[in-house]
């Protein structure tokens, strides 16, 4: 139901007040003016007065123009810019005028306005008048008429209104021979825009020669993005190919892929541990209460409309972010990076409707159920409590186990490293071509580092000297390999994780340090 339609049967049951959160005010403003139904005789166009600081008082429609002229009487319009002043006069409305005041939420904390909107209240529900109030967001009106106002979100167009829109657009300016299957293309990259933005980003796409670059759209998007807090978006190109180990992780998300719930965007959360602390369960953090209230957003609107995802869990350099990464360039669907710290305000109430904010445009882009999926990374689930981790229940209730890598996968991860940075060199960075196999106890980071490292030096692989994940916290991994041990999913092989029975022998590698001096120098 359009918000249009919403406000329209608001007003016939008698919705005095009502409150609409929009991304575009102008796009929704004109909606109304053209839309809003004479309530009298139930056809023809209600009057429809706009109100903003600088205009004061102008009509939105031919009807609203007489209905303004009623109004003003002998005032002068420039009068109207004054709030007390557009409030008292609104009074004056003929019966079933709607008043649109535009960027109503920098207002709401004014006492003139709480008053103003009160004494409104029982004269509008007379006669079939209404108040709509514009404005980004409503998440915190006054007590004194919290209860008054019906607030209505708007939400953001969907991909179906987005390719009729773009294909309108294209007719209008006579870009000829547009393909179906562009016009398809064209909604994904614009999905989760407002309005607006849409139409530019697909003006902007079309070259001199009437070309259609949905690559520009993506790009105009992901800047558009940008703008709400805590979300930043990207389109990975590359796939599991560069991956090596953790074949079960993705043998699971091929199977999502060819199933019924193939996602249309992963959300990611990385390090979800330190970026909740305080607010999942019992670890420490910030002790405002924000980091709650964030995640109490967060999880009731997935719970709402069916996103489910997972938790990947394991020490640092482990291929838990890479996977995530890789997954989204394996489906060929954007990645959205979430940062609830980032969405954190300092004024009461802001967070929360900034988090409110990044889920609307993730719904747009993904649409309710399967086609959102979250991928939580975490090197620690202390802080995390059980109804949070139940959420990411997409794999079967319990995260995945990505643990330091056997010598299948350090020899598969030593392959890619060396391919990269060999091309890079000009030249082989070892000899021993199944070195990485000895190197029991280092993660994926330090097989990268190692190659790195020596492509940087002008060295070989096997005088770089690294210190294995395994001897960096010891500790903390045992900790984390018993809590996985029979409940968490392996991240490597079917089944459940076991963590090793033995203590591994680690093999810090062989070397020497940088500048050692030579025997006889």
């Amino acid at each position: 139901m359009t918000i249009t339609s919403q406000l329209n049967r608001a007003r016939e049951v008698g919705t005095p007040l009502v409150a609409v959160a929009t991304a575009d005010q102008p796009a929704t403003a004109s909606a109304i003016a053209r839309e809003m139904v004479e309530l009298k005789h139930g056809k023809g166009p209600a009057p429809v007065i706009g109100w903003d600081i600088l205009r004061g008082y102008h009509p939105r429609n031919k009807i609203g123009e007489d209905a303004l002229a009623k109004m003003l009487g002998e005032m002068p319009v420039e009068a109207t810019r004054n709030l007390g002043a557009a409030l008292n006069l609104a009074a004056a409305a003929p019966p079933f005028t709607v008043l649109l005041f535009m960027n109503a939420q920098r207002l709401m904390d004014e006492p003139i306005m709480a008053q103003g909107i009160m004494n409104l209240r029982d004269l509008f529900k007379v006669d079939g008048r209404t108040l709509v109030l514009l404005g980004p967001s409503f998440d915190h009106l006054p007590a004194e008429i919290g209860q008054d106002i019906m607030v209505l979100d708007e939400p953001l167009p969907t991909r179906e209104e987005l390719r009729k829109s773009t294909e309108k657009l294209y007719e209008d300016n006579e870009v000829k021979s547009v393909a179906s299957e562009t016009l398809d293309r064209s909604a994904d990259a614009l999905a989760g825009l407002a309005p607006f933005p849409a139409e530019s980003a697909a003006s902007l796409a079309v070259d001199e020669k009437g070309k259609i670059d949905i690559g520009h759209m993506w790009q105009r998007k992901f800047r558009a993005i940008e703008n709400v807090r805590g979300l930043t978006m990207s389109l990975p190109k590359i796939g599991f190919a560069n991956m090596g180990g953790c074949r079960e992780i993705v043998s699971y998300i091929d199977e999502i892929a060819s199933g019924p719930c193939r996602p249309k965007i992963i959300v990611w959360l990385d390090e979800f541990e330190k970026m909740i602390a305080g607010g999942g369960g019992s670890g420490p953090g910030e002790s405002s209460g924000t980091s709650q209230d964030q995640i109490k957003v967060l999880l009731t609107d997935m719970e709402r409309y069916g996103w489910v995802g997972d938790l990947r869990v394991g020490p640092p350099g482990c291929s838990k972010s890479l996977s995530v990464q890789l997954m989204a360039g394996h489906l060929g669907v954007p990645l959205a990076e979430a940062d609830l710290g980032a969405a954190k305000s300092k004024w009461v109430g802001e967070s929360e409707a900034q988090i409110r904010a990044l889920v609307k445009a993730i719904l747009a882009m993904g649409g309710e159920g399967p086609g959102v999926y979250f991928a939580a990374t975490c090197n620690s689930l202390e802080s995390l409590s059980a109804p949070l981790r139940r959420r990411f229940s997409a794999p079967g209730s319990t995260p995945f186990m990505f643990d330091l890598p056997d010598e299948d996968e350090l020899e598969a991860i030593g392959n890619i490293q060396l391919a990269h940075w060999e091309r890079l060199a000009g030249r082989a960075l070892t000899k021993d071509r199944g070195f990485f196999r000895k190197c029991i106890g280092w993660s994926g980071a330090n097989v990268r580092d190692c190659c790195r490292v020596a492509y940087s030096r002008g060295r070989q692989i096997e005088e770089v000297i690294i210190v294995p994940a395994a001897q960096q916290d010891k500790v903390g991994l045992e900790k984390l390999r018993q809590m996985a041990h029979g409940v968490f999913l392996s991240a490597s092989y079917p089944g459940t994780y076991k963590k090793p029975s033995d203590a591994l022998e680690v093999n810090p590698g062989a070397g020497r340090k940088f500048g050692a001096r030579k025997e006889g120098n």
